[in-house]
This record gives C-alpha cells, sequence and structure tokens, in this order.
C-alpha cells in the first residue's frame, strides 16, 4: 500500500478514496488509521519495534464518519482487532462541528467517511474547505468518494483536481482479491498498484499475486480452454488465468424473438472481445458466428477498464468532451494527454494490456476444438485486425515472472531473440488456418 502512495501519506495533503459499495473502502482506512495511531511521532508507520522509544509520544488518528454512529465505528473497529486510546471516533455531517473536531484534537491523520455526506453549499465547497484545512495545519485528509454506477467518483467532475491524490479501490463484492490503483498522485507515480485480500482480520497483502490468481492444475497440466497471461498492473508483473467456453448458440443468428450468438466476458473487455472473435472468424476461419462464447479472467481481475469509451490506438477516453488536446509527457509505458477547459482537466492513458489478446484466443480456440493446452505455457501478445501479433512491453518482466512460477514455454509474437528471454523458450506465433495447432501446442 506504501508505494501506492508514493512512499507514504504527505503531510497536508488531501486524498481522495473511491470504490464500489462493500468492496472495502471503510475497512482499508480503519486499517490505515490503526497503522499510523500505533507509530511513533517522527517515525515511519512501518519501522521496527525496536526503533520506536517509549518515550516518544504516539501520533493520533481521527475518524469521522458522516455516515455511521460512533458505536457502529467502534464495532468494525473491535473486528478488525483495532485498539488504542489515540484512535478518535466522531460522527458528524455539518461541515463546521468537523472541522471544529480537527483543530480541538490536533491529530495527524483525518479520515472523512463520506464526502458526499458532508453538509455545506454542495460538494465542491466542502473539499475545498478541507484542503484549506490540510493546508494550514499540516494534517493529511483521507476522504471517501461513492461511485456512479458508470465506475466514477460521485459529484462534479472538479472535486477529483482539487484534491492532491485520487485512489479507486476495486474489485467484486464477491471475489476476495481487492486492487488498490493511484489514479492522480501529485507526490508519487501513479502507475503502482497493492493486491489486497479480504479476510476475517480486514485487507492483508497479497504476498505471491500471481499465484494466487492461478488454478493449480493449469501451472502443471495441459488445461482445456484456460491459457495463461502475463498482466502488467503498473510495475507489478502478474499471471492471469484466462477462461473460455464455446457452445453451439441454441438459435440461429438474428432469427427469432431475441435470437443471435451470446457474448459475454467478465474482466474483459465486451468491445475487444467481439474484435478478437471476428480476427478468428475472418483470420483463422472459425465458424464462431454460430457460437456462444463465454470468457472468464479468474480472480475478478480487470484485463481492461470497461468504463472508458475505446478509440483508436488503444487510448482511453474518460470525459465525455474534448477541447485543447496536448501531449504533456510520458509514464512508465503509456503516453498521457492532458484534456483541459474552464472547469477540469482529465487524463487519456493506453489501453489497459492488449499483451492479454494472445490468451485469450489460445482459450477460445482451445474451448472450440476442445483440445488441451500444452502445460507449463504462458501467451503473451497483442492481436491486430489484420491477424498479425505485434509485441508488448516489458517482456523481460514478465517472462522472469513466469519463470519464477515455473513455466517454461511461451508464445510471443515475432521479437528479435536476445539473452534477456533466456529465462524462457519461446516460438513465434502467427494466426493463420494453419497454425492453429502451433497456438496452443508446446515449443
Amino acid at each position: 500500500v506504501t508505494s501506492v502512495f508514493g512512499g507514504g501519506v504527505v503531510p497536508g495533503s488531501l486524498l481522495l478514496l473511491g470504490g464500489d459499495p462493500g468492496v472495502g473502502k471503510s475497512t482499508l482506512l480503519m486499517q490505515l488509521t490503526s497503522l499510523i495511531s500505533s507509530s511513533r511521532a517522527g517515525m515511519h508507520p512501518e519501522a521496527p519495534p525496536e526503533d520506536k522509544q517509549a518515550d516518544e509520544p504516539k501520533v493520533k488518528a481521527l475518524y469521522i464518519s458522516a455516515e455511521e454512529s460512533v458505536e457502529q465505528i467502534a464495532n468494525r473497529a473491535a473486528r478488525l482487532g483495532v485498539t488504542g486510546d489515540d484512535i478518535y471516533l466522531y460522527s458528524a455531517t455539518r461541515m463546521q462541528d468537523i472541522l471544529e473536531a480537527i483543530a480541538r484534537t490536533q491529530p495527524a491523520l483525518v479520515i472523512i467517511d463520506s464526502i458526499q455526506t458532508v453538509y455545506l453549499e454542495d460538494v465542491r465547497e466542502c473539499a475545498t474547505a478541507f484542503l484549506h484545512a490540510a493546508k494550514r495545519s499540516g494534517v493529511p485528509i483521507v476522504m471517501v468518494g461513492h461511485v456512479t454506477k458508470q465506475g466514477d467518483i460521485a459529484g462534479p467532475r472538479v472535486l477529483e483536481h482539487i484534491v492532491d491524490v485520487v485512489l479507486y479501490l476495486e474489485g467484486e463484492g464477491m471475489q476476495g482479491h481487492r486492487i488498490l490503483r493511484g489514479i492522480k498522485n501529485r507526490y508519487g507515480p501513479t502507475d503502482e498498484v497493492a493486491v489486497l485480500e479480504m479476510v476475517g482480520a480486514g485487507l492483508a497483502p497479497v504476498q505471491n499475486p500471481s499465484a494466487a490468481f492461478l488454478t493449480p492444475q493449469v501451472k502443471g497440466e495441459a488445461a482445456v480452454s484456460a491459457a495463461v497471461t502475463v498482466s502488467m498492473e503498473g510495475s507489478r508483473p502478474l499471471l492471469l488465468e484466462v477462461q473460455a467456453l464455446c457452445s453451439e448458440a441454441t438459435q440461429a443468428p438474428g432469427g427469432g424473438k431475441g435470437g443471435g450468438v451470446r457474448r459475454y466476458g467478465t474482466g474483459v473487455q465486451l468491445t475487444r472481445l467481439h474484435l478478437l472473435l471476428a480476427v478468428l472468424t475472418k483470420r483463422m476461419r472459425l465458424p464462431l458466428y454460430r457460437q456462444d462464447v463465454f470468457v472468464n479472467v479468474t480472480g475478478g481481475i480487470q484485463l481492461t477498464v470497461d468504463r472508458c469509451v475505446d478509440v483508436t490506438g488503444g487510448i482511453q477516453l474518460t470525459v465525455d468532451r474534448c477541447v485543447d488536446v496536448k501531449v504533456c509527457g510520458k509514464a512508465g509505458d503509456g503516453m498521457r494527454i492532458w484534456i483541459s477547459d474552464e472547469m477540469a482537466e482529465v487524463v487519456w492513458e493506453l489501453a489497459p494490456e492488449p499483451a492479454t489478446d494472445l490468451a485469450v484466443v489460445a482459450a477460445v480456440v482451445s474451448s472450440f476444438f476442445d483440445v488441451p493446452i500444452g502445460p507449463n505455457l504462458v501467451f503473451l501478445g497483442e492481436v491486430g485486425l489484420g491477424g498479425e501479433l505485434r509485441s508488448v512491453p516489458q517482456i523481460e518482466r514478465r517472462l522472469t515472472e513466469a519463470a519464477k512460477l515455473g513455466f517454461k514455454r511461451a508464445k510471443l509474437p515475432f521479437i528479435a531473440t536476445t539473452s534477456s528471454l533466456d529465462c524462457l523458450k519461446h516460438a513465434e506465433v502467427r494466426l493463420h488456418p494453419s497454425g492453429i495447432g502451433a497456438v496452443m501446442k508446446p515449443n
């Protein structure tokens, strides 16, 4: 989690945490409150216990809830095992009462749960008031933000530009894993993620995320309809399992009420899935127009951000209108473009993970022919409209991560063979009818 914050919480900063209802925002912030309050003044929260002198004063943390009573917050803290005399709980919705409590308590960290329920003229005025309070007192303030059905922070877009840091906690309510992702950070990088797991005592870090997202039989045995790929979540490579199921359509395409084949993707952008199926139908001559196709990424992980609009070049648009477009630099491997007008400025980023295209193709082909994919095999490559495979960024890091987990072979697009790729045996793949077997068989 520390890496997502850019090394830690900066004094006087204003942070915004968004996420779906029930994803664990309040749980995460309660644990953060406990971590901060257990540290000593001037010490890093994760410093070894022997470095924390008993005579140094502890820091205070103030948790303010505008949605729950103090008793409800205390019950959650007890369930998570959070105790301490330096954690202050307060329930209020009036802005003036909250600011007075901050001034009276003088904490080292303030949690506002949530910004949409604090009362003033509007949410922008509340955020501005908290920003001034944070800068004036030097106390970092973390606000919880509700999200809409589209996955955006509820309220005006300008709210995200007032704050210093914007974080999203992602994950399905019924799935055990969560991803904490930085969207904006004025003090550090935004390409880091934290993989967490919801357990009885709250959210715990996943020490080996790649192993957690793979079923045991996929790592050592041939499997039908399941292909392994390596996704880059920020600077962290993650091995993910892509499953597919092709089934004869119960009704002819376009015939009758509700006719037509069905396409469903969990963790895969539906428009991208349609594109890949069209390439398979055209270039590999697979009659998928008579097949219902279902694709699933295990572990509840998203390979794409489906709340954005897909446009040419794999760039994702996050606003309804765009004016004054200019390139302002690069972050990691993704080109970043700022779009600004008088009210707000937003970011375009490269579409997440085209490198997983080949794994989706392999899983679909395996299911269609009911032929198992070779064991200890990973797939990396972006699929173009002409059926060509394109290289992917950071391929050495991806293959190194796969080799650590025992994978011995990789299917890749054409690349110049270098010594850095010797960790895995690799073979070039081309999408054409005669090359169907090469997609799935070991090298």
